[in-house]
């Protein structure tokens, strides 16, 4: 039975060998119960991992008892310690009474002799790393700021214990820096195996932040930075050291360590394995670290002449005439491994291979009499990632035949044609906006944005790296081809709709666009971002036709506002009604918690598939949704954002629609049909009948019921990874407004007032959940009088 100090829960001390052998399975430390203070957290840490310490203790140590109490009640001391900076202690001899009861405590520790390889400062700093390791991150930057204080406290202090005050809180401090430094090294290299696929740019990037960090601990340390060699070369030599540290901690595994030294540049891995030769700035030995990179750079080198040598023969043996993408594909590899081999190669002083030379030489020699007859008939297997990366190959190659001029052709023709579409739609929807058909030109504008994402991921596979950066790539690309599509126009044409767009009422709509799509977007509703870009192109479209026509015109200006019409349109585009205030129908948000319920209750209470009178077998689907198939429109949206409503007379050829065009399994259909039906709106339409309560009010602030003829469509679609998802939505048009304090009813303008509810599910693996949340708006005109 080991013995015990203390009351609370066991934990074993782990010491190193040697000394180790005698206490390892003979003692515990554990932890007297106290009562908890604001650093218990470090006092836990105490308890569970301040027992590790290096290996500074002799097997001919006094008895074990006494080194392991010893060490021990100095850890206690430790724990005390930080605790008072992390208080915010700055007064000499309360730290120096914490400094000298640990220096007591840890007597037992040194031999009598005086071991010549033990400190006391050096205990104090391994103690203090322990816990230091284990500190949460505010904790951690608490503490960097107060030991600032303190150590300046004792530095001024004319205390006869300062001096040794001020050197406790200065290895303290540097442990601090220590870890501060590890952990955002440790940040760093994940970042670096995050984007290790991007490539070498991204990587150097995120490996530059480890550096950094590294060169900001050394400054904080007051290392020299004289711009010498030997500094430049710190921070490398850092890195290197902390590395080795997260390897030891097992904070990084052995294989993403691995992985890390694979991801950077020849020229880095250099840098690390020569940084040692100004010795380690802080930490201990990097021998782990050296052997892994050695044995990764070696194996990077086997590697990478085997690929070149692959490539080589590939391209030898391989026909473009007869497989052009695989005979591509090759050489782009060859000229991005033959290089790298090289870099490799000289930057860690490895031999040369003349028989792969040789073999490279021959297949450049091979490239060059490659001739344009013999790509021409495959061209169109080419992706265009395919066809950008040949011809960056074949140029870093230096092959200048004609076989880089019919793809540089290639790449321009597809570009264009990648235009071809959205740009159509937008000049359909100019050649409207000129006749003045604002609603029609709405639609069209509309399926431009529909149509750009695409257009967009083909341009920038055509080698533009700029559409790629998001929102701002995005407004790039846009801009792009509001530019080409003006430029397919004549001087005639331009002049035509520079004069109609020159209305007030445009710059008016592309305003009030953007400002719908953010309020959609905030609900938030899927339809805002296409609504809001629709008023970017437009407000484009506007400033770039200012800048390309200088009007002279002396005709009056065209001051007519937005007309019903295009209210109209904007109000079935939205979803929600638009009107000539530009002001949208009220949001509100009451109904959720009844619809969830409502929810909850028809999916704790599954209904079988429902079999039809007269048939043997059953539908497939519940009955509600059976009866529903006819009355609701049930759509079904495709990848290529076209979509189909069901359609025949029989629910049965209806359902067999929806099972094949979806792709539902039987378990799918049933689950979807649970939900995809008129009662899933019976808990946003029961709270309209309760009384007083009611968010739905007139103008005058009247709370009141609506009463309406319900539209509901239900629309299916596979997202990622064959995600399904069933977007509902119901609209009550037209409505009377009843009071139900009074049973009166108030005439509503059954054009302009409705109620709008949509919401998105995904169907998966026995359950519904919300993935897009509940929407509800309504809007109430009094009708004329």
């Amino acid at each position: 039975m080991p013995n015990k100090v203390g009351q609370a829960n066991q934990t074993p001390i782990a010491l190193n060998q040697p000394f180790a052998r005698h206490s390892r399975q003979e003692y515990q430390w554990v932890p007297p119960l106290e009562p908890r203070t604001p650093f218990q957290r470090i006092k836990h840490a105490a308890s569970s991992l301040g027992t590790r310490i290096v290996d500074v203790l002799r097997p001919n140590s006094p008895r074990a008892s006494d080194r392991v109490g010893g060490l021990k009640a100095a850890d206690k001391e430790m724990v005390k310690l930080l605790a008072h900076v992390l208080d915010g202690a700055t007064d000499v001899p309360t730290l120096a009474g914490t400094i000298q009861q640990f220096s007591a405590s840890a007597h037992h520790v040194f031999h009598a002799d005086k071991d010549e390889n033990v400190t006391l400062a050096g205990l104090m700093d391994t103690r203090a790393k322990v816990h230091i390791e284990h500190m949460s991150l505010q904790d951690l930057q608490t503490l960097a700021t107060r030991l600032d204080k303190a150590i300046e406290a004792s530095a001024t202090s004319d205390s006869k214990d300062s001096l040794q005050v001020l050197g406790a809180l200065t290895g303290i401090h540097r442990q601090v820096v220590r870890e501060q430094a590890s952990r955002a090294v440790l940040d760093a290299c994940k970042a670096v195996l995050r984007a290790a696929p991007q490539g070498t740019k991204a990587v150097t990037e995120q490996f530059d932040q480890a550096l950094r960090a590294a060169g900001r601990a050394l400054i904080t340390l007051g290392m020299p930075q004289d711009g010498s060699e030997a500094a430049k070369s710190r921070p490398h030599a850092l890195v290197k050291e902390i590395l080795n540290d997260l390897l030891e901690r097992g904070s990084l595994p052995r294989e993403s360590m691995r992985a890390l030294f694979k991801a950077l540049p020849s020229a880095t891995q250099s840098k690390l394995l020569a940084s040692d030769k100004n010795k380690k700035p802080m930490f201990n030995d990097t021998g782990s670290v050296d052997a892994l990179l050695k044995d990764t750079i070696a194996q990077q080198w086997r590697d990478l002449k085997q690929a070149v040598a692959d490539h080589c023969e590939a391209v030898g043996t391989t026909n473009p005439s007869a497989d052009l993408p695989r005979f591509s594909d090759h050489v782009t590899r060859l000229a991005r491994q033959w290089p790298a081999l090289q870099e490799h190669t000289a930057q860690h002083k490895l031999p040369g291979d003349r028989p792969l030379e040789d073999q490279v030489s021959q297949a450049f020699a091979q490239l060059t009499r490659l001739q344009p007859e013999q790509l021409q008939a495959q061209l169109g297997r080419l992706t265009p990632e395919q066809l950008v990366d040949f011809s960056t190959a074949l140029e870093s190659l230096g092959i200048s035949n004609g076989c880089l001029g019919l793809l540089t052709a290639a790449i321009g023709k597809g570009e264009g044609e990648s235009l071809a579409t959205p740009g159509n739609y937008l000049l359909e929807a100019c050649n409207h906006l000129s006749l003045g058909q604002t609603p029609t030109a709405l639609d069209w504008l509309a399926h431009t944005i529909d149509a750009t994402p695409a257009a967009l991921k083909t341009h920038a596979a055509f080698g533009n790296s700029q559409w790629k950066k998001g929102a701002e790539g995005y407004t790039a690309f846009q801009d792009h081809l509001i530019k080409s599509a003006l430029d397919r126009l004549d001087e005639k044409e331009l002049k035509r709709l520079h004069t109609s767009l020159s209305a007030p009422r445009f710059a008016e709509l592309a305003s009030l666009l953007q400002q719908i799509g953010f309020t959609l977007e905030d609900m938030p509703d899927p339809k805002g971002d296409r609504i809001r870009k629709m008023g970017m192109a437009l407000e484009t479209l506007i400033t770039e036709l200012d800048r390309r026509v200088k009007s002279t015109s002396t005709e009056p200006t065209d001051d007519q506002p937005l007309d019903e019409a295009t209210f109209e349109a904007l109000s079935k585009l939205t979803g929600v009604r638009v009107f000539p205030s530009g002001e949208m129908g009220v949001v509100y948000d009451a109904p959720k918690a009844a619809f969830q319920r409502n929810l909850d209750a028809m999916l704790a209470k599954p209904a079988p598939g429902f079999t039809p009178v007269g048939q043997k077998g059953s539908s497939g689907v519940s009955e509600a949704m059976y009866v529903d198939l006819k009355r609701s429109n049930y759509v079904i949206e495709y990848p290529n954002d076209y979509s189909e409503p069901l359609f025949g007379n029989t629910e049965a050829f209806r359902i067999d629609q929806l099972r094949t065009n979806a792709e539902l399994s039987a378990d799918e259909l049933l689950l979807l049909s649970q939900v995809a039906h008129q009662g899933l709106w019976a808990g946003v339409i029961a709270p309209q009948t309760s009384p007083q309560d009611s968010p739905i009010r007139l103008p005058d602030g009247t709370p009141v019921n609506l009463v309406g003829q319900p539209k509901t469509t239900f629309t299916v679609r596979r997202g990622p990874e064959g995600r399904l998802f069933v977007r509902c939505e119901q609209e009550l048009s037209p409505v009377l407004a009843l009071d139900p304090a009074t049973g009166n009813t108030t005439a509503l303008d059954m054009v302009k007032s409705g109620a709008w509810f949509g919401v998105e599910l995904e169907i998966g693996k026995g359950q519904v959940q919300v993935s897009k949340p509940l929407t509800c708006s309504y809007a109430l005109v009094p009708a004329a009088a």
